[in-house]
């Protein structure tokens, strides 16, 4: 897999451009992000908010949810997704941490059959 990818992650200090060469450096980058992303949201609670509320507007009833990127699982735990997928161990363990049954994989690949779900949540994948 070659990605090239872009974003300005909290803590991202080259300026909001990153090249990502494949599925490792993805993981690697995430890893090296999640406590600053952690303390982002703890420092930023008001946008927090505006996302989660965001996101509830556009997210349909369901029964058996999965986002895709959970990340820490703040968002899958405020609308009610028990299930994710992340590559990033750091990541990972914030989400389960918050009792959010992780698999460890990358939207590319899940690593089981999406039907199985009545709704896919995501935020911003690059």
């Amino acid at each position: 897999m070659n990605i090239t990818g872009c974003g300005n992650f909290p803590g991202d200090e080259t300026g909001g451009v990153r090249l990502v060469q494949d599925a490792r450096d993805i993981t690697k980058l995430y890893d090296s992000l999640a406590d600053a992303y952690e303390q982002w949201f703890d420092d930023f609670p008001l946008i927090l908010e505006a996302e989660t509320e965001a996101m509830r507007k556009v997210t349909p009833p369901f029964q058996r949810g999965l986002e895709v990127g959970v990340g820490t699982g703040r968002f899958a735990v405020a609308l009610g997704v028990p299930q994710g997928v992340e590559p990033s161990v750091k990541m990972a363990a914030y989400a389960r941490g918050r009792g959010i049954d992780v698999i460890e994989g990358v939207a590319e690949a899940l690593p089981f059959d999406i039907q199985v779900f009545d709704a896919e949540i995501g935020r911003a994948h690059v």
